[in-house]
């Protein structure tokens, strides 16, 4: 759901938990209850925290556009809800990593800014009304911060962050091709709109590539199924539908946007090299 600058996002008052007296405090039952009371509990300092960052973002440097190439390096990355958000501003907007749930990836969203305020954007999406479902409805969305597209997907929130580092400071030059062959990546398969990769000799990696996504997978040995370790994206994949039943689109930082194939190629192989080299690509689960 996405957040809105009232700074509700969704989350259900801690007063409409009511604890069964009836349950054992043993029980399964009674800890799931117990643990959903004590998150809830907690919503309305949360809420806080997000009104204290859409103040900091709307009032501070980064409201105004600012010279995307001096602020790419400057990422910090601060933890909004405790133990989970984290949130980081850049020249073009910011960045959000949501942490893994229910055994699902880390997500990766990123919200555009233009040097006008909330107000003075929603204004002009006022006097404009743009056709819903068109890319300059969506491109409002995101700068008004209430485009939850998940622009992408990482293993893990520090998964995350590495390839957000590679998309905004790594090198955007060379040929998608030739970079895939010499990281040992070789063309499996090929469908109207996908073309697979798998890796010569690290068994279990596959590299998807079609003209809306790149993403990443892996198959353990003996597993029936493939565990999704990145996906980043030039359309989202199921949260609004535009015009030609395609995806919503998704606006990155310009610097990705014109250079988007490479450096998602890239930040999938840093993906690669991160799985196996803490042994995740060994373990029964894939450990989030």
């Amino acid at each position: 759901m996405p957040y809105d600058h009232d700074g509700h996002d969704g989350y259900a008052e801690a007063s409409e938990y009511e604890f069964n007296a009836s349950f054992d405090y043993r029980s399964e039952a009674y800890r799931a209850t117990a643990d959903d009371a004590n998150q809830m509990a907690s919503a309305e300092a949360q809420d806080e925290a997000e009104i204290r960052f859409y103040l900091d973002f709307w009032g501070s440097e980064y409201g105004p556009y600012a010279d995307p190439a001096g602020m790419m390096e400057r990422l910090d990355w601060q933890p909004i809800r405790e133990g989970s958000t984290l949130r980081a501003t850049s020249g073009e907007g910011y960045w959000q990593i949501r942490p893994p749930k229910r055994g699902e990836p880390a997500t990766i969203d990123f919200n555009l800014a233009d040097g006008r305020t909330y107000f003075e954007i929603k204004a002009a999406y006022d006097a404009e009304r743009p056709t819903e479902g068109s890319d300059a409805y969506w491109r409002y969305c995101s700068l008004l911060g209430m485009s939850d597209f998940d622009h992408g997907y990482a293993d893990t929130k520090e998964d995350a962050v590495a390839l957000i580092e590679v998309l905004m400071q790594g090198d955007a030059s060379g040929d998608a091709d030739q970079i895939l062959a010499a990281a040992g990546f070789r063309l499996h398969s090929t469908t109207e709109s996908t073309s697979t990769y798998r890796h010569a000799t690290r068994t279990g990696f596959s590299l998807c590539i079609s003209p809306e996504a790149i993403y990443l997978e892996f198959q353990k040995a003996g597993w029936t199924h493939w565990c999704n370790l990145a996906r980043l994206a030039l359309r989202g994949d199921g949260l609004g539908m535009d015009s030609n039943e395609q995806g919503c689109p998704v606006f990155w930082p310009e610097r990705i946007t014109q250079n988007f194939r490479v450096l998602a190629i890239r930040a999938c192989l840093l993906m690669v090299d991160r799985y196996i080299a803490d042994g995740r690509h060994m373990r029964r689960t894939n450990g989030r």
